[in-house]
């Protein structure tokens, strides 16, 4: 069972991947958070992969002078619909599982996107060490200069003793 929901979330997870990869390369900005960057790859991926079952027929050729034929949405199931078919035992497992996989979907952005905040926050952790070590190198080099200079400063009072 699992299997075959992870069959049919696979290929939205792929593809929201694919726009979130696309965001953080066109829009990585220095000290953006990932909300901003999770919000974006959303409103992409829901602009993109979405928002196509709503769409009209716009194309309006100026030969034609034939109508064009509009798509028909099917409706959903009204409310006395779905009771009887529960009662007879058919149930609605059909939208139910659209929404299953929706909600699993979305479950696995959001994993996505904490296993991104906490790998972000390494890497943060990780350049402020690298910083840390970089800092002390430059007191230690500052250091060994001014020594140098001292012992530069004694040469010549030494000379010209």
């Amino acid at each position: 069972m699992a299997n075959g929901k992870w069959k049919t979330v696979r290929p939205n997870v792929a593809q929201f991947y694919g726009v979130h990869v696309n965001v953080m390369r066109r829009a990585h900005t220095s000290g953006a958070e990932d909300e901003v960057y999770f919000a974006t790859t959303l409103l992409d991926y829901e602009f993109e992969y979405e928002s196509g079952d709503a769409s009209i027929n716009l194309n309006v050729d100026a030969g034609d002078d034939e109508e064009d034929e509009v798509e028909e949405l099917a409706q959903p199931m009204g409310r006395d619909k779905a009771k009887g078919s529960k009662k007879k035992g058919v149930g609605s497992s059909g939208s139910s599982s659209s929404m299953n996989d929706k909600a699993l979907t979305r479950l696995m952005v959001s994993e996505l996107s904490m296993h991104n905040k906490r790998s972000m926050a390494m890497e943060k952790e990780e350049h402020l060490a690298y910083l840390e070590m970089r800092k002390r190198d430059v007191e230690i080099h500052e250091r060994e200069l001014a020594m140098q200079e001292y012992k530069q400063r004694q040469k010549d009072i030494m000379l010209y003793m």
